[in-house]
């Protein structure tokens, strides 16, 4: 089995289905009652003529679809709100490690800089002395001459 190679995205999980509590579809079933609530006070007003039954099963057929369309678009909107999220955390969870690949970077190139010094150090010639000051010339001088 080949590794996965660094770079390419996991497949991301297919999004749950939002809860039927979550407060767009309630509003959607609030909307939809109120619309079945009128719809049928309505029809309770109304005659029981053959062409208001079928005024009534029309309207009835209207909110029907009112309704599914009302719980579809919630639907959709919290399917929609839902990956926004998980995009955003995706995206937030690869600046992180992008971060953290960097400061990783920078710890090791300041390693790096300090073993090179301290080998540098360690290579260094002693450095040469310069010029021998007069006071010891002369020292050196009446040194010889009293042991002569």
């Amino acid at each position: 089995m080949r590794k996965r190679e660094e770079g390419v995205p996991s497949p991301s999980p297919s999004p749950s289905p939002p809860p039927p509590s979550s407060p767009a579809v309630e509003a959607c079933l609030a909307n939809s009652r109120e619309l079945i609530s009128s719809s049928s006070s309505s029809s309770s007003s109304s005659s029981s003529s053959s062409r208001s039954s079928s005024k009534q099963a029309s309207k009835q057929a209207a909110v029907a679809v009112a309704v599914a369309v009302a719980v579809v678009a919630a639907i959709v909107a919290s399917i929609a709100a839902t990956r926004d999220k998980e995009e955003e955390k995706e995206k937030e969870e690869k600046e992180e490690e992008e971060k953290k690949e960097e400061e990783e970077e920078e710890e090791e190139e300041e390693e790096e800089a300090t073993i090179e010094k301290k080998e540098e150090s360690r290579r260094a010639p002693t450095p040469i002395l310069g010029p021998v000051p007069l006071e010891t010339e002369e020292l050196k001088r009446s040194e010889m001459e009293d042991e002569e």
